[in-house]
């Protein structure tokens, strides 16, 4: 019973030395690899908002710094005078380096969201008009079948027709063919009637 305590006292050590090495791998990895904001930021005319919303470790009282020094110096010739704003710094500027312009870019925190939204209305437009084109594209199949469908119908009908159209004229036939035999056997008939009737009047005379 000891010797299974250690071992299990000893196993579950391990394990949490594994979890707490994992949990540390993963946070650095998060660190090093930790996203850069897309938008670019013109620092010449963004509003504090702006700063705030789309720079890395620019909060809302080095965003106002950064107003009011622009305010009292004019525009920042480069991205590297950025350093002169009191609270910023080398550091805040590497980080987010690829972020800055001093010509173009974000102005107002507003300008991102109406991106969004405008991206996001966008994709809206062009599923609904996918959702149109297919529809349409399977109403054309369900039309298409149904006159497929409807000719079928009239073709059966029409070939129904010939057929009748076709046994009553071969029943007509059938009949004339029948009434000629009959007026041929009575012609006959009335012949051999003739015949007899002469022969009676040669005998008696």
């Amino acid at each position: 019973m000891k010797i299974n305590q250690k071992f299990s006292i000893y196993d579950a050590k391990k394990m949490s030395t594994k979890v707490i090495g994992f949990l540390l791998l993963v946070s650095i990895m998060l660190l090093l690899f930790k996203p850069v904001m897309a938008d670019m930021v013109n620092i010449n005319k963004a509003d504090a908002g702006a700063l705030q919303a789309n720079l890395e470790g620019i909060g809302p009282v080095k965003a106002k710094a950064i107003v009011n020094y622009r305010k009292k110096h004019g525009s920042f010739k480069s991205i590297d005078d950025l350093k002169k704003v009191p609270g910023v710094g080398k550091e805040i500027v590497r980080r987010n380096k690829k972020s800055l312009s001093t010509s173009r870019g974000v102005i107002k925190a507003a300008d991102r969201k109406a991106e969004n939204s405008n991206k996001k209305e966008t994709g809206n437009t062009a599923k609904k008009a996918k959702n149109e084109t297919d529809s349409k594209g399977k109403k054309s199949i369900k039309d298409n079948s149904k006159k497929a469908g409807k000719k079928l119908k009239k073709n059966k009908k029409m070939k129904q027709g010939e057929s009748a159209k076709k046994g009553k004229a071969d029943k007509g036939s059938k009949k004339n063919k029948a009434n000629k035999e009959l007026d041929k056997a009575k012609s006959k008939k009335a012949k051999k009637k003739k015949k007899l009737k002469k022969s009676k009047k040669g005998g008696k005379n």
